[in-house]
């Protein structure tokens, strides 16, 4: 499912004046593969992203997915695609403290609609896949940062997207739990999903396939590692 922006820019208006966050970025990330997105506090990554997860269009360019012109569709067909084929992962988890670790990850699958019994049987696969299958009934407090965010990658993946996108996700963490978390995105690369992370950590970038670095709302430059 290649990701293809061609000459996107964002503008918001500030004070009466219109400013770009995003200034003409041009980018493909082809299927299946694991990018880091790098940049100072307001280069324009966190934009970049939202656009990238469908939660935002740009002003002027164009974006498409898997072949399809996203700026092209209305808000209904726009939620359709990001909950479909994107998954998320946030910073700061983004679980309710009084669910199980289980009760968090079925929450995506109650919104899509999906039967009680099949919303079960999926969140306790996703959370096998993540590693935390000894873990399903426990509440966020009784859980590790490293466990947490293990929980919010499940949830991602429990509608099988073909993306996921992180942004900052070993931002909370220590060094050798953000290291596991990089373990279990590059496990889920293996298995055929294109994974993109935003990060300002050089030694979690290094363990990705790709860098794009990003600067004033452009791309100053990539590599690959």
């Amino acid at each position: 499912m290649t990701i293809a922006l061609v000459d996107v820019r964002k503008a918001y208006n500030i004070g009466g004046s219109e400013v770009f966050a995003l200034a003409g970025v041009n980018l493909t990330i082809p299927t299946g593969e694991f990018t880091a997105i790098m940049g100072p506090e307001g280069s324009g990554k966190s934009t970049l992203m939202n656009i990238l997860g469908c939660r935002d269009r740009p002003t002027i360019g164009s974006y498409t997915l898997d072949g399809q012109e996203i700026t092209a569709l209305n808000d209904v067909a726009l939620a359709a695609t990001r909950n479909q084929k994107i998954g998320f992962v946030y910073q700061h988890f983004n679980l309710l403290p009084r669910m199980s670790a289980l009760q968090n990850t079925t929450l995506p699958l109650i919104y899509a609609g999906v039967d009680k019994q099949e919303r079960y049987e999926r969140a306790e696969q996703a959370l096998l896949t993540v590693g935390l299958g000894k873990n399903m009934r426990q509440r966020p407090h009784e859980m590790t940062g490293g466990q947490r965010q293990r929980v919010a990658i499940a949830q991602a993946l429990v509608n099988n997207p073909s993306i996921i996108l992180a942004d900052e996700p070993t931002g909370n963490l220590d060094t050798k739990a953000g290291n596991e978390i990089i373990d279990v995105f590059s496990r889920l690369n293996q298995q055929g999903h294109t994974v993109v992370i935003v990060t300002n950590a050089a030694e979690i970038a290094r363990r990705t396939g790709r860098v794009i670095h990003v600067c004033n709302g452009r791309i100053l430059g990539e590599e690959s590692v």
